[in-house]
């Protein structure tokens, strides 16, 4: 297995080219992994619409939710964010006062715009999942060349259960980190914020590495802690991929028409792992080792065990 601590063989995807085997995305160091998940949401531009355009009509859908979801937040923000703080605490007439309300302006501020940013992704998420699921499957039939578990509405909804527990799961990993950083950046002055700045782009870009090969993976109705163990073990390729999208997401209209595109480098990046045989190293991993594997022979130079007991023979007579 591909372990992120340990260098693997720089030269294997040359001789994969060479000899027509798998490529695989997980060989040379961290950084080139990293820069590799990077360029997964380029190739999903160029597979939609440089290899197959066919695919933009199941873009347009996920496309006009992001669109929705997207101008409805940013309008109830608008209209309703000075509402909120006066609920909480009216504009004071004191001067004095006012200093520390707008203190206080700037940390709901902060605060609403984290829970809004968080907000748009899980609804945008929630509405768009069957849409970016097909797209996401006949891009893995395309890529693959292998029908992948098809699209069920039926299987869709007996999952969403199991679905909905996995956000839940995501969403407080991330909040246990993001809220402790967020104090931070109020408290500590220059740490908090740099840490509150380069902590929660880490997280957001782990978990947009996560939900953009979470449609493969939910197909497969993979358990949350194999999901996690693909993620952990191949950290560097989800960041790359998760980088990417976040700072096409710091460019209007342009990030949104970026998320379909990350769902089609998710599924990508993914079949290159399937293909490269990671998930049988996953399984491996997980399954406990049987009763003959668990005796681990003696180590070199060193005498070996007692020899096992043999039964108990007839009783010799007195």
């Amino acid at each position: 297995m591909v372990d992120e601590n340990v260098a693997p063989n720089p030269d294997a995807n040359a001789d994969a080219l060479v000899s027509g085997g798998p490529y695989d995305p997980r060989q040379s160091n961290a950084i080139v992994r990293y820069f590799r998940g990077f360029g997964y949401l380029f190739r999903g531009w160029g597979f939609v619409f440089g290899k197959h355009p066919s695919l933009i009509k199941y873009c347009l859908f996920p496309l006009l939710i992001n669109l929705l979801v997207f101008v409805g937040a940013a309008v109830a923000l608008y209209f309703f964010y000075g509402d909120l703080v006066a609920l909480i605490w009216a504009k004071p007439e004191s001067w004095f006062s006012r200093i520390f309300w707008y203190i206080f302006y700037i940390f709901i501020f902060i605060a609403v715009m984290l829970l809004s940013y968080i907000a748009f992704f899980v609804v945008q998420a929630i509405l768009s999942a069957p849409f970016n699921d097909i797209l996401s499957e006949r891009v893995e039939q395309l890529h693959a060349g292998q029908e992948p578990p098809p699209f069920s509405w039926s299987v869709m909804f007996a999952g969403l259960g199991r679905t909905i527990l996995h956000e839940l799961a995501k969403i407080s990993i991330y909040l246990a980190v993001m809220i402790p950083l967020l104090a931070l950046n109020i408290v500590v002055p220059v740490i908090g914020p740099m840490l509150f700045l380069f902590g929660g782009f880490y997280m957001t870009a782990l978990f947009f590495g996560y939900d953009f090969m979470d449609f493969s993976m939910a197909r497969r109705r993979w358990p949350f802690n194999k999901k996690w163990r693909l993620l952990k073990q191949n950290r560097a390729l989800g960041l790359g991929l998760g980088s990417a999208l976040a700072f096409a997401l710091m460019i209007p209209v342009l990030g949104l028409l970026c998320l379909p595109m990350a769902a089609v480098g998710g599924t990508l990046l993914f079949c290159d792992l399937d293909k490269a045989g990671a998930f049988i190293e996953i399984d491996q991993r997980m399954v406990p080792p049987g009763p003959q594997e668990q005796a681990a022979p003696a180590a070199p130079g060193e005498p070996p065990g007692p020899p096992p007991a043999s039964p108990p023979g007839p009783t010799p007579p007195g």
